[in-house]
């Protein structure tokens, strides 16, 4: 498995390759696995979630909230809700 390393650019269609030598390698966020809910963002849940160095549970609660439309609806709100009474707890179980 090849790891992305050099320059990073974006193409017009919003896609990322990295140039190594001479063979582009395109990146991990072009490519989804199980639906395509996330690639249709400018900046996907991960760079967001990685660039601000959220935790785990703030990291879920984006990643639904960005979802939610195009892929499970009321389910992922749900999630939502219960990741926030996790955090919730933890900050009470705290004090």
């Amino acid at each position: 498995m090849k790891k992305e390393i050099g320059l990073v650019k974006s193409s017009k269609n919003g896609s990322r390759t990295s140039i190594e030598g001479s063979n582009l390698i395109v990146s991990a966020l072009d490519k989804q696995v199980g639906g395509n809910h996330y690639t249709a963002f400018k900046i996907q849940p991960i760079e967001f979630i990685v660039k601000n160095k959220l935790s785990f549970i703030q990291g879920c609660i984006i990643k639904y909230i960005c979802r939610f439309e195009n892929k499970n609806g009321i389910e992922d709100l749900e999630k939502i809700k219960h990741y926030c009474d996790l955090q919730i707890q933890m900050l009470k179980n705290k004090k």
